[in-house]
């Protein structure tokens, strides 16, 4: 994990067979991006290469993560998932990345009680962080896809108040509270307080947006879990099945598992380059491939 975020020309001078630090740029022409117009005049997006300058046997190679985010505005370049994390989830969030990395090799310098409880501490405020995060974001995304319903008629009013408690940043998650708990989000089939351990199933024909961090171990909370019709064939009754259909999860419990599941929700995008350098058999039609991508200087 690197603290650092540098540019392509610095990208450039760097040594390929290197971990190298990660890159922002904005994902559309104009200033600070990475767009170039070709021949025809339509705009081509270049990919920044590291060690197009360095003095090296190594052929340059493209950082292996390249992801867009900020709702398409923005893409970093970044050999790690905790650089492409720390980018994504801000400079406050980079600040507890290199706390966590100090932490980390106090302790391996010196085990002792409070070395391992400053990594435990430093490890529970960047859970703690990406859990807000995603906080914001499943709100947001609750948020849209309560505007794409088109029949709100056709759900009961525990679906309802689930949605509409989903989209509240500061309500309680929607799950299976234990007794002590009021249920602020209910199931369809249930009219009345659920018992504590009891699943909060999700059934209605509307897409529940939830985060893993505000479920147990986190909290004492139990995930709700949805469920989708089918008919098993040569029967004629329908038969409930236990999935996920209905259900967009968030996973902020590590920063590889975060970016995926905001990857599957649509608030990313990730394509990944390959990590080894090519082999000098296919290195021609390596570049080929990737030469209306590559800058050529930098």
């Amino acid at each position: 994990m690197s603290a650092a975020v540098i540019t392509t020309e610095h990208a450039a001078q760097l040594d390929p067979a290197q971990v190298a630090p990660p890159i922002i740029t904005n994902n559309r022409i104009g200033h600070d991006s990475l767009f170039e117009h070709t021949e025809g005049g339509t705009p081509q997006r270049i990919l920044p290469l590291i060690g197009n300058s360095h003095p090296t046997r190594w052929a340059p190679r493209p950082y292996v993560l390249d992801v867009m985010f900020d709702g398409g505005r923005r893409r970093v370049y970044a050999d790690d998932t905790a650089d492409a994390a720390g980018v994504i989830l801000g400079e406050a969030y980079r600040a507890l990345q290199v706390a966590a990395a100090a932490a980390a090799a106090a302790f391996d310098d010196d085990p002792n009680e409070d070395t391992a409880q400053a990594v435990v501490d430093t490890d529970a405020a960047l859970f703690a962080a990406r859990a807000a995060h995603a906080t914001t974001i499943r709100t947001a995304l609750q948020r849209q896809h309560n505007e794409a319903i088109t029949d709100w008629a056709a759900l009961d009013q525990w679906d309802t108040q689930v949605l509409h408690q989903s989209m509240d940043p500061d309500a309680l998650a929607p799950g299976c509270y234990p007794d002590n708990h009021p249920l602020n989000g209910a199931l369809s089939t249930i009219t009345g307080a659920a018992e504590a351990g009891e699943k909060l199933l999700w059934a209605a024909d509307a897409v529940l947006v939830c985060s893993t961090g505000d479920y147990w171990p986190y909290s004492d909370v139990l995930p709700p879990q949805s469920v989708a019709a089918t008919t098993v064939t040569g029967v004629a009754t329908p038969v409930t099945l236990a999935g996920d259909s209905q259900l967009v999860w968030l996973n902020p419990d590590n920063e590889a598992g975060y970016l995926e599941s905001l990857r599957a929700a649509g608030v990313i995008t990730i394509d990944i380059y390959p990590v080894d350098q090519v082999d000098t058999i296919w290195q021609t039609v390596y570049e080929q491939i990737h030469s209306k991508h590559a800058n050529v200087s930098a």
